[in-house]
């Protein structure tokens, strides 16, 4: 059997509050093989932040939007069990050597993230393990025109005709699926069949989890990597 990557999503969310290192950790401990974290702004002094939301409103115990602070105060914040909002260097230090890395870009796409990411993956030699998803395909085209190395995933989060050809149109490596609904063996073997990887984002059960390994995918997002084991078993 082929190996499948066992993606930790937003860390080991399940367990821990999301996209912090705490979740990175725990989630490699689990046994991921790549761990999914969300990039959706720039600090007001310039780092990459890891944070799903434009705001802290969600994920912390302060307001506002991530652009409006400075890293100093970003830290500042309680995410969850005393973690702090982690920039994206510090989640690469931890994971490089251990596990591969799954950039989520998030609205709104800015031509100074897009640079900044990828300089960041170059610089803290990452190009290898690392892949970038987003659901905006001339967001993945720019991120090749900056370095046609990059390994980048167009997310598909509905119902399209051909996905595969989509992703191929904005020059993909991989067809990301945003959900097990849109994932079948049509999809996954044409997609193969045009040297295209295919991840599936977060099943909700064991049962979900063994359908996606039937179908042949070749990553599976999931808040909790022990359904992995569980899966493979039936």
């Amino acid at each position: 059997m082929k190996k499948i990557l066992k993606i930790a999503h937003r860390g080991a969310s399940a367990f821990e509050p999301e996209n912090t290192l705490r979740a990175v950790e725990r989630s490699m401990e689990l046994g991921a093989d790549m761990i999914e974290v969300d990039v959706s702004a720039m600090s007001k002094d310039g780092h990459l932040i890891v944070i799903h939301d434009k705001t802290v409103d969600r994920t912390t115990n302060g307001r506002g939007y991530v652009f409006d602070m400075s890293l100093e105060e970003l830290k500042g914040l309680d995410a969850g069990r005393g973690e702090k909002i982690p920039t994206l260097q510090e989640v690469i230090g931890a994971v490089r050597g251990r596990a591969k890395l799954l950039i989520d870009l998030k609205h709104p796409f800015s031509s100074v993230i897009e640079r900044e990411l990828v300089d960041v993956v170059q610089q803290e030699r990452m190009n290898e393990d690392t892949v970038i998803t987003s659901s905006e395909g001339t967001v993945l085209m720019r991120l090749k025109a900056i370095n046609p190395k990059l390994k980048v995933a167009l997310l598909v989060n509905g119902p399209v005709d051909d996905p595969e050809e989509l992703a191929l149109k904005f020059r993909a490596d991989i067809l990301h699926l945003g959900s097990p609904i849109w994932a079948n063996m049509k999809v996954v073997r044409n997609a193969h069949s045009k040297r295209l990887s295919v991840f599936v984002g977060n099943p909700s059960s064991v049962k979900e989890i063994g359908q996606l390994i039937k179908l042949g995918v070749d990553g599976i997002t999931t808040d909790d990597p022990t359904l992995f084991p569980k899966a493979s078993k039936d």
